[in-house]
């Protein structure tokens, strides 16, 4: 199988270009299945936080897409021509697609090095993908090995220690935004995981007023239960915004919610009391035309990359010992892969001669005296037969498997295939689940 990985990221492109590109949980599901239709032969998994945008494939060697394929499939479906992305959009095959992905479960290509939240969003990315069709055994082991890498590295490193969260950012920089918190009030807009961590960490620092709005009454009754704040509907945000001095923001809305307009209007009417506003959505929640609206101060996402070099700087030691375990994780996967492509080829070759094998017993039947227990004969001769041929195949096979351990086997996998004229095809698709490597 060949693996190929197609994105951008907080490193490559701005938050404008990011929230373009980035897919909500129904959108993905709708990708996934639209490139399997186009591509039935391949897996895919669609991976979209507020910090990237990824397309994994992962297709047979002599399949499609190719990685150019993919880049404007990408392009195109999100309304982009190929060429506005060029200097944005990343392409990794092979080996550095599987060490990309390894590094990012670590955390270790996040803004906010270490952090630990997407471990939850990659397997989110797989179960989606798993349930719409797209991903198959290829992304199952190339996932799970992500995600093993992961914990290995969250075990054996300090690489989590401290800040380890977009969220966790997000509340120190409100902390030190105010000189004091004790007396101030906030509006949590969205009730989902990176809104519970950053009223959980300004509550920490001192904050006791709570008003939580959201799509769902429900979800924002229960985060202000926990919170002993006020649950809001969405409909009275121009009255909650009136009250309050910081505003917190991160839903899964395709438009800004807090618009220009809406902002200005609220300005008005507080007499341009200062207001601070944390945006960590992607698509964005906050118009960014209001950080011009007097008493405003509005924080994205990308704002808070200064405080995650901090963090990456004291984090230096523990991404090094990181690499040593991502290095071993990927020289596995590597393995498996190599054994995938010369496990259809033995498959095929076991299933030729197998059919051959049944040909010669009904054939041999038809000659045998009758009698009663001729039944049980030919089922002696059938197991003797085909016990025989994978016998004759087992050196085969394992010459084979060592060739593609040290990355040498398709020559002599297609002369396999010649010699029994076996088609490429079925060689290709047929999956084969019993030549994993030992770990």
């Amino acid at each position: 199988m060949r693996l190929i990985c197609v994105g951008i990221s907080h490193k490559t492109a701005s938050v404008e270009v990011r929230e373009k590109l980035s897919f909500d949980p129904d959108a993905c599901t709708r990708a996934v299945m639209e490139l399997k239709r186009v591509w039935p032969l391949a897996e895919f998994v669609i991976l979209s936080t507020c910090n990237r945008t990824e397309l994994y494939a992962a297709r047979p060697v002599h399949s499609f897409p190719r990685e150019e394929e993919l880049r404007q499939w990408l392009a195109e479906y999100r309304n982009f021509h190929p060429g506005q992305l060029a200097e944005t959009l990343y392409t990794l095959g092979g080996t550095e697609a599987i060490r990309h992905l390894f590094s990012v479960a670590g955390g270790l290509d996040s803004m906010v090095i270490g952090e630990d939240q997407i471990v939850a969003q990659l397997k989110d990315a797989y179960t989606l993908a798993t349930h719409a069709g797209a991903a198959g055994p290829a992304m199952n082991e190339l996932f799970q090995s992500a995600l093993h890498t992961a914990k290995h590295i969250r075990t054996e490193t300090d690489v989590a220690s401290g800040q380890s969260s977009v969220a966790s950012i997000a509340a120190n920089a409100i902390d030190d935004h105010f000189d004091d918190l004790t007396d101030k009030s906030v509006l949590a807009i969205g009730a989902g995981q990176m809104v519970d961590a950053m009223l959980k960490g300004i509550q920490e620092r001192g904050v006791h007023e709570f008003h939580i709005a959201n799509r769902s009454l429900t979800r924002a009754q229960a985060m202000a239960t926990r919170l002993d704040g006020h649950a809001i509907d969405l409909d009275s945000l121009d009255d909650a915004i009136d009250e309050v001095d910081i505003v917190v923001c991160s839903t899964g809305a395709a438009e800004p919610i807090l618009t220009l307009d809406l902002l200005a209007s609220a300005q008005q009417r507080r007499d341009q009391r200062p207001i601070f506003i944390v945006d960590i959505a992607v698509p964005r929640d906050v118009d960014d035309a209001a950080r011009e609206v007097p008493g405003v101060t509005l924080v994205n996402i990308d704002d808070l990359q200064s405080v995650a070099d901090d963090t990456l700087a004291r984090r230096l030691d523990a991404t090094h010992q990181s690499d040593a375990i991502i290095d071993e994780h990927v020289e596995e996967m590597t393995h498996w892969l190599r054994l995938r492509t010369v496990a259809p080829t033995i498959h095929a070759l076991q299933k030729e001669l197998d059919a051959i094998a049944d040909g010669e017993l009904r054939r041999a039947s038809n000659k045998l005296t009758s009698h009663d227990d001729a039944d049980e004969d030919m089922d002696v001769l059938r197991h003797c037969m085909h016990r025989t041929i994978r016998r004759v195949l087992h050196p085969l096979a394992d010459y084979l498997k060592q060739q593609a351990r040290n990355g040498e086997a398709h020559e002599p996998a297609a002369m396999v295939r010649d010699i029994f004229r076996l088609s490429l095809d079925d060689a290709a698709t047929h999956p084969d689940t019993d030549d994993r490597p030992n770990a």
